[in-house]
C-alpha cells in the first residue's frame, strides 16, 4: 500500500486539529457527534446570513449595470469584492498559522522540507478562502442570470476565476503576514502593534458595513465614471470581460495574473521559512537595575499572570475583548449623537421605564461579546502542569480568571450605563436597576464562560486560533450569554410584563444574582475538581 506524502500527512494533522476545535474535543476525549453537528448548523446559519446579504448586494447591481451595457463592470466588482473579503479572512490568520504555530521547532527538527510544512498550512487557509469565494461568487452568478443571459463560456470562465481568486488573495495576505513577522520580530510591544493594525482593519470594515447602502447607491449613480476609471486598468477589465465577453485570451491572462503571484510568494516564503519561524522572539535587551524585592499576594500575582497572558496574545485580546471596546465606543457615540438618538427613540413611543429596560438589553448584548474566561483554561495548553505544580489551589487559579474578565469589563459597562442615565430620560426608580443589572450580567456571563471552558478544555491546540475562535467553549459561552439577555427580554416584550418595567427589571436582577451565586459555587467546587483532572 502506497504511503501518503509528507504534505498529505501534515495537511490531515492540521485539518484534524481544526475539526477538534470545531467539535470541542480534546486529547483523550471522544468527540461528540452531536456537538459537531450543533457547531456545523450554527456555522451554516451564519454562512447563510452572509450568503443572503451578498444576494441582495449583487441583485441591486445586476440590472442597472446590464441596462447600461456595463456587463464587464459587474464581474469586475464581483472579483474586487471577493478579493477584499478573502483578504480580510486570510490576513488575520496568516502570521499565526504560518509562523507562530507551537509545532514549528518540532517539525523543523524532523526530516521534513520547510516547503511541505508551509504548503500544508497554506492549504488550510485556502480552504477558508474557497468558502469565502463561494459565499460571494454563487450569489453573484445567480443574480446575474436572473437579470441577464450568461453563456456557457461565461459560466465556465466565472467558475475558473472564482477558483483562482483564493490563491491571489492568500498570496497577498501571506506576503503581508511575512513582512509583519519580519518587522515585529524585535519590537518590544509587537502584540500591541498587531492589535492596533487589527483594530484599524476592523474599524474600516465596520464603517463600510454601516454605510453599505449609501456606497451602493453612489456606486450605481457613478457607474459610468467608475467604468471609465477601471477600464483604463487592463487587468481589471480583462477579469470582467473574460466572463461578460466571454474572451478566452483575457481569461488566460487573468488566470496567469491570479495564480503566478501565489507561486512566487510560496517559493519566497519556503526559502525564508526556517529563518523567520525559528528566529529569536526576544525583545530588545534591557539593562539590569538592582531593585528591592517585595512579596506579592497570591491573588494579585495570579491576576498579573492572566493579564500578561492576555496582552501577549493579539488573537486572544481582540477576539475575546472586542466587546469591551464596543462598550466604550457605544458610550462615546451616545454622547456625541444624543440628539439624533433621542429623535429616533421618540418615534417608538416608549415610556421612560421601558426605555431603561431596553437600554439594559442593548448593554447586555454587547457584554455577551466579551469572552475572556471561555478560552482561558484551554490557553494553558500543554504547560498547564506548571501552574498545577505550584502550591496553589484550583480555586485560586480559577478565581484569577474570573477577576480578569470582571475587572476588564465592569468599568466599560458602568461607563455606558452612566451615559444612558445622563442622556436618556430614565426615571429615578429605574436608575439603580440600569446600573446594577448589566454588572450582574458581566458576573454571570463570566462564570458561564469559565464553566464552558472547563467542560470543553482543549489543551492539544497547535495555535491559539483553535481555542480562541473555533473552540466549543467559545461557542457555548457566547450562546449562553446571548440567551441570558435575549430570553428574558423577549418575555418582557411579548407579555404583560411590558406594562410593569420596574417589577421586571428588579426581578431580573434577583435572578441574575441567584444565577451568579450558583454558577460561582459550581466553579469553585465541581469546576475545581475538573481543573484538577486536566493535563
Amino acid at each position: 500500500m502506497k504511503k501518503p506524502s509528507i504534505f498529505m500527512t501534515l495537511f490531515k494533522v492540521r485539518l484534524q486539529a481544526a475539526l477538534v476545535g470545531f467539535s470541542g474535543g480534546a486529547s483523550g476525549k471522544k468527540r461528540s457527534k452531536g456537538k459537531t453537528a450543533l457547531f456545523a448548523l450554527l456555522m451554516l446559519y451564519v454562512y447563510g446570513i452572509f450568503f443572503m446579504m451578498f444576494m441582495n448586494f449583487f441583485s441591486a447591481l445586476a440590472a442597472p449595470l446590464h441596462a447600461a451595457g456595463l456587463d464587464w463592470l459587474y464581474f469586475t466588482l464581483f472579483g474586487l469584492t471577493a478579493f477584499c473579503i478573502m483578504f480580510i479572512l486570510s490576513v488575520f490568520a496568516t502570521k499565526t498559522q504560518l509562523y507562530d504555530a507551537t509545532d514549528n521547532e518540532l517539525l523543523l527538527s524532523m526530516p521534513v522540507q520547510p516547503g511541505s510544512i508551509l504548503a500544508s498550512r497554506m492549504a488550510i487557509l485556502l480552504l477558508s478562502n474557497f468558502l469565502g469565494a463561494a459565499m460571494i461568487g454563487i450569489p453573484a452568478i445567480v443574480m446575474w442570470r436572473r437579470a441577464a443571459e450568461m453563456s456557457g463560456g461565461g459560466l465556465t470562465a466565472s467558475i475558473l476565476l472564482l477558483l483562482a481568486l483564493p490563491f491571489f488573495a492568500l498570496a497577498v495576505a501571506s506576503l503581508i503576514g511575512w513582512l509583519i513577522a519580519l518587522s515585529t520580530d524585535r519590537v518590544r510591544n509587537k502584540s500591541l502593534m498587531t492589535v492596533i493594525i487589527t483594530l484599524v482593519f476592523l474599524g474600516v470594515y465596520f464603517v463600510l458595513v454601516a454605510r453599505a447602502n449609501v456606497y451602493l447607491q453612489k456606486l450605481i449613480a457613478s457607474k459610468d465614471l467608475i467604468a471609465a476609471s477601471l477600464g483604463k486598468n487592463a487587468p481589471l477589465y480583462w477579469f470582467g470581460n473574460a466572463i461578460a465577453g466571454p474572451s478566452l485570451p483575457q481569461l488566460l491572462w487573468s488566470l496567469l495574473i491570479l495564480l503566478l503571484p501565489f507561486l512566487i510568494v510560496y517559493i519566497v516564503l519556503s526559502k525564508t521559512f526556517i529563518s523567520v519561524a525559528t528566529k529569536s522572539r526576544g525583545a530588545a535587551k534591557v539593562q539590569y537595575r538592582e531593585r528591592s524585592m517585595h512579596e506579592t499576594p497570591v491573588g494579585k500575582a495570579l491576576l498579573q499572570r492572566e493579564k500578561k497572558r492576555l496582552f501577549s496574545s493579539p488573537v486572544y485580546l481582540i477576539n475575546a475583548g472586542l466587546g469591551v471596546l464596543f462598550l466604550y465606543v457605544g458610550g462615546a457615540a451616545l454622547l456625541i449623537e444624543q440628539k439624533k438618538l433621542l429623535s429616533a427613540l421618540s418615534a417608538l413611543t416608549l415610556t421612560g421605564e421601558q426605555l431603561a429596560v431596553f437600554a439594559v438589553l442593548a448593554i447586555g448584548l454587547i457584554t455577551a461579546m466579551v469572552l475572556f474566561t471561555a478560552p482561558s483554561v484551554s490557553l494553558e495548553g500543554k504547560t498547564i502542569w506548571i501552574i498545577k505544580s505550584l502550591p496553589l489551589t484550583p480555586q485560586q487559579i480559577l478565581a484569577a480568571k474570573l477577576r480578569l474578565h470582571r475587572r476588564a469589563t465592569l468599568p466599560a459597562v458602568l461607563f455606558l450605563s452612566l451615559v444612558c442615565v445622563f442622556t436618556l430620560d430614565i426615571p429615578a426608580a429605574l436608575v439603580p436597576g440600569l446600573l446594577v443589572t448589566p454588572c450582574l450580567i458581566v458576573y454571570l456571563s463570566s462564570s458561564l464562560g469559565l464553566i464552558a471552558g472547563l467542560q470543553h478544555a482543549n489543551l492539544e491546540w497547535i495555535n491559539e486560533t483553535q481555542v480562541v475562535k473555533q473552540g466549543m467553549a467559545i461557542l457555548l459561552a457566547m450562546l449562553f450569554s446571548f440567551l441570558l439577555v435575549l430570553v428574558p427580554f423577549l418575555l418582557f416584550a411579548l407579555s404583560t410584563l411590558s406594562q410593569c418595567p420596574v417589577i421586571f427589571l428588579y426581578a431580573y436582577m434577583a435572578l441574575l444574582a441567584l444565577g451568579t451565586y450558583l454558577s460561582d459555587k459550581w466553579v469553585f467546587t465541581k469546576g475545581a475538581e475538573v481543573f484538577d483532572t486536566l493535563g
